[in-house]
Parts: structure tokens; sequence; C-alpha cells
């Protein structure tokens, strides 16, 4: 193994939280729609290794929490889909 490459693929550094509800490019319209959808989503999202714990500051990793977002939206609107 050589230290110069690492085992394991690094897709992107941690935000703090709060940087990653103040981009633009997230969907949710206000900082507390975000929060809510973490408190209702926070196991979904820690078991995706979206979000993380780093030194007692919740931090996400862009890449996985939007994807995780996605996920979780797709599900939803399939339970609203009406048999045919």
């Amino acid at each position: 193994m050589s230290f110069n490459q690492p085992s394991v693929a690094v897709t992107s550094r941690p935000l703090p939280l709060d940087q990653y509800i103040a981009q633009a490019n997230t969907v949710f319209p206000s900082k507390g729609s975000c929060q809510w959808w973490l408190r209702s989503n926070r196991g979904r999202a820690i078991q995706a290794g979206a979000l993380l714990m780093i030194r007692g500051r919740w931090h996400v990793v862009p890449e996985k929490m939007d994807a995780c977002i996605e996920q979780a939206g797709t599900e939803a609107a399939r339970r609203q889909m009406v048999p045919a």
C-alpha cells in the first residue's frame, strides 16, 4: 500500500452544517426547513455517511447529503403514486 494514494476514494471535504445550509444550491428554502429535514432524517443521513460529528459539531459531506436528500425525495414521491 502506498502512503501517497488514499485507500478510499474521497469525494469532498466535510463542511460545517451551517456552511452547507448557507449554500445557494441546496433544495431547502430556509435554514429552518433544512434543520427540520435533518431532525426527521438524521439516522438516514448518518447511515449514508452524509452527516458526521466532528469535534462535537455536525458536518456534512455535500455530495453524500445531496444524494441522501434525493433518495428520500424519490421514496416520498413513490409513496404518493396511485396504483393504476
